[in-house]
């Protein structure tokens, strides 16, 4: 039975790489960004799927109770039980001056 991992951030940078690296590791992957880097979270939802593993693609704020309870309902649905969370997003938007 194949395990499946959630990775928050996936569109870019960290996020990006730890989500490819859990497809090569077998893992099929719900990857999740904000709305404003939905290109970049579709890109690398292709390349799992490339990879030859499934592939969920979900914008959500994961500062939002409610989006990330949609998130995870939404993964879940798509992949099945979730075995792996890997959490790689800044709050940025807190910090801009």
């Amino acid at each position: 039975m194949s395990r499946n991992t959630l990775v928050t951030g996936a569109a870019r940078g960290m996020g990006c790489a730890i989500a490819l690296r859990l497809a090569r590791d077998g893992l099929n992957a719900a990857v999740n960004d904000i709305k404003a880097s939905s290109s970049g979270l579709n890109k690398i939802q292709q390349e799992i799927k490339k990879i030859g593993r499934k592939s969920v693609a979900i914008t959500a704020d994961v500062s939002v109770d409610k989006a990330v309870e949609t998130m995870m309902q939404s993964a879940a649905k798509e992949l099945g039980s979730l075995d792996v969370g890997t959490s790689s997003y800044r709050f940025s938007h807190l910090f801009s001056s």
